[in-house]
């Protein structure tokens, strides 16, 4: 049996609008495809994305940022081209220059390249501006230099500075005093010191000569002929005793050393005293017109046996006279300082005690004062003489008791009281170099000698505890 279906089969078919939307979209999809994106208005430059590169210039590129609130961008990525175009003139030290003699020191050799590559940039001539870039936040500086042109240039202030150079060279030859003769030499090395790493190969008195090398020998031959000696190998003072130049206020110790070139002083010469006895301790004084630089100094308080005073001419400070370049100084550096020593012997001082102790207004069957001093100074070292003649210092001790206001009506306790008055004399002149008092020392027992006797008890413990403490620190430390 055969079954029909009551529903009429018609094909399959497309509204109008739906194949009016499908064919917008396709065109659109393709526009996406085919459009390119916009031109950048203000593209970067070949020369900002890589650096050029022509045999025949040097090149600087150099940029800065736009901060807010700052106009000197200009001015920033303007340096920063001419540092990176001094940064590819190299610096070439030859075999026959000064730099090579010294190669082996690192520190002159830094030095050196860092003061021409600063020269380089602050006195870059010949350079021009190719093009500038920006944009919202950067600005691009692009300068070149041409090889020939810069060379051109170096030429000229080559032989420029060497003209200069060789006039100070004569200048300093005619001068007597040795201390302008070695300024001169200095100004002479300083007016070529740009081209210290070349031969500077010159013509001076018909002799074919290295510029720098030559006058670098100069300077050290000149300064090989400087000495200093001391006045004495071994110099002996006594410990708290000055040490000054002699005049006829100061009979003395007296501690110098003399600067010579050859036999004939050297004048106004600037000396560096430096002396063991105090740590980090430096004395700058200037020669005399003998030649002699003095040790100045208040007290000699040294607790060892012997000290050192060492003295060296100080070259720097002649140098800084003429130049403060830390080239030159560098190069100076180098040089043997003339240079000595002398030993300092500190002797233990001798001591003479005078001492009048009273005990209510009678003669003290024992010096307790004088005692107490006498074991304080010969824990310290110091020599105690029983002739003051033979004395450095003379200690006089003064002291005297007196009654306080007897027994009281409650107590059976007497006072007494000590007034005591101790200088320190030097010998032989006599002068007091320390002076205390001692008021109203105060004793208490049940007798007025007894209460005497305990006064000048106490006073050998302020004396222990105060008072010798007090004169060894302002004499003798």
């Amino acid at each position: 049996m055969k079954i029909f279906s009551t529903h009429t089969f018609r094909p399959f078919s497309v509204r109008p609008t739906m194949v009016l939307i499908t064919i917008f979209l396709l065109q659109c999809t393709s526009a996406k495809k085919t459009t390119s994106p916009p031109e950048d208005p203000n593209p970067r430059p070949s020369w900002v994305r890589q650096k050029p590169s022509e045999p025949d210039f040097f090149h600087g590129i150099g940029f800065a940022y736009k901060v807010p609130g700052r106009d000197d961008h200009h001015q920033i990525a303007r340096n920063n081209a001419l540092n990176n175009l001094s940064g590819e003139i190299s610096i070439n030290i030859s075999n026959q220059s000064l730099l090579h003699q010294v190669e082996s020191d690192m520190k002159v050799r830094e030095t050196f390249q860092s003061v021409i590559r600063s020269t380089n940039t602050a006195k870059l001539e010949g350079y021009e501006l190719v093009s500038v870039w920006e944009n919202e936040r950067e600005i691009w500086n692009y300068y070149r230099l041409s090889k020939a042109e810069h060379q051109r240039i170096q030429r000229e202030k080559r032989t420029k500075a060497t003209q200069m150079s060789l006039d100070q060279l004569r200048r300093a030859e005619t001068e007597s005093d040795p201390y302008r003769k070695f300024i001169g030499y200095i100004n002479a090395l300083e007016a070529v010191k740009e081209y210290l790493g070349e031969p500077l190969t010159t013509d001076y008195n018909g002799e074919n000569i290295f510029l720098a090398n030559h006058l670098m020998n100069k300077i050290r031959n000149q300064v090989d002929e400087w000495n200093l000696t001391g006045n004495k190998h071994l110099i002996s003072i006594k410990r708290g005793q000055a040490v000054r130049v002699p005049s006829n206020f100061w009979t003395g110790s007296s501690i110098y050393f003399t600067a010579l070139s050859g036999r004939d002083p050297l004048v106004n010469f600037p000396v560096v005293l430096s002396y063991s006895g105090q740590r980090n301790h430096r004395q700058n004084v200037l020669t005399d017109r003998n030649g002699h630089a003095y040790f100045v100094w208040e007290r000699i308080n040294s607790m060892r046996a012997q000290e050192q005073l060492h003295a060296r001419i100080d070259l720097q400070t002649m140098v800084q006279e003429a130049t403060k370049d830390p080239l030159i100084l560098a190069l100076v550096n180098q040089l043997r300082e003339p240079a000595a020593s002398l030993t300092i012997e500190v002797l233990p001082p001798k001591i003479f005690i005078r001492s009048e102790e009273l005990l209510m207004g009678k003669p003290s069957d024992s010096q307790v004062l004088e005692n107490v001093f006498t074991n304080e100074f010969r824990k310290d070292g110091f020599e105690i003489v029983r002739n003051p003649r033979e004395a450095d210092y003379i200690l006089d001790i003064n002291a005297r008791t007196r009654g306080g206001n007897g027994r009281g009506e409650t107590t059976q306790f007497v006072t007494a009281y000590l007034d005591a008055t101790i200088q320190l004399f030097s010998n032989p002149d006599q002068n007091v170099i320390y002076s205390h008092q001692l008021n109203n020392v105060r004793g208490v027992q049940l007798d007025e000698e007894r209460a005497a006797r305990e006064t000048y008890v106490r006073a050998t413990r302020d004396i222990e505890r105060e008072v010798y403490p007090d004169l060894r620190r302002k004499v003798f430390q």
